[in-house]
């Protein structure tokens, strides 16, 4: 019998040879709590060998004896404090969606503090692109992706412009690199629409709201940029999608 536990609210326990583990919970101010694993050995008593702040459910151990508990963040293995968590997208938010030439998948996650970042699935594996896996990426709202016929992938952000990848390799465009001019607020805050390709093999890119009201740019095969006004209506600069049909023409979208 062990009196330490007496009105206390027992969650789970496990047991692994002579160790007993035992999951309890304590309700802190401000209506948080705290969960606690106890281990009792032998006569040996511990009732705080494992603490955390966010729900732990239950307790299991295998048959090596690793004791492991299933929590709001994953399976957790408690002697290394490691996340054990099943391999897919970082997160289930998918607005924008592309195949590319070998088949694989590319999602967007979403804009501002949604975001959170972009993903592509090979039909086995899902590798994810975010600011803690990818380290050229200083933002998660990546909203837009675009696979090209030569094997390129873009994907749009909403605020750090955009990224290419190409053999593997990341290349970002922004404000300091690219002639494109973000928000009036802040010309460096480059929100991009979305992408389409020619065929010619040039990038279209729209450029929400920009500052100099060139809300259309274009990259050449050759890395030469050009940006467009409207020339019917100034004020129409929030583009937002692009098609480009079988003549070639360009249809773009607007909100405004």
């Amino acid at each position: 019998y062990l009196s330490f536990y007496t009105n206390r609210y027992i969650k789970s326990i496990a047991v692994s040879n002579n160790i007993l583990y035992i999951l309890w919970e304590v309700r802190l101010p401000q209506n948080r709590v705290e969960y606690n694993i106890g281990i009792y050995n032998e006569g040996n008593h511990n009732p705080n060998y494992f603490n955390a702040l966010y729900p732990v459910y239950q307790l299991s151990v295998d048959k090596n004896g690793e004791l492991f508990a299933a929590t709001q963040r994953g399976i957790i293995k408690i002697s290394s404090d490691e996340v054990i968590v099943p391999n897919g997208p970082q997160s289930s938010q998918f607005v924008n969606l592309d195949v590319d030439q070998n088949g694989n998948l590319w999602a967007a996650s979403g804009r501002d503090a949604t975001g959170a970042g972009f993903y592509k699935f090979n039909g086995s594996f899902w590798e994810n692109y975010n600011t803690s896996t990818t380290s050229q990426l200083n933002t998660n709202s990546f909203h837009t992706v675009l696979s090209t016929q030569n094997g390129d992938i873009y994907a749009g952000s909403w605020g750090s412009g955009f990224i290419r990848i190409r053999n593997n390799n990341i290349q970002v465009f922004n404000a300091s690199n690219t002639g494109m001019q973000g928000i009036a607020v802040n010309p460096d805050f480059l929100v991009i629409g979305c992408f389409a390709t020619d065929a010619a093999g040039n990038l279209w890119i729209m450029n929400h709201d920009p500052v100099n009201r060139r809300p259309i740019s274009m990259l050449t095969p050759d890395s030469t940029w050009y940006h467009f006004s409207n020339r019917t209506n100034l004020n129409v600069n929030q583009y937002m999608d692009i098609v480009v049909d079988r003549s070639n023409t360009k249809w773009f979208i607007s909100q405004s």
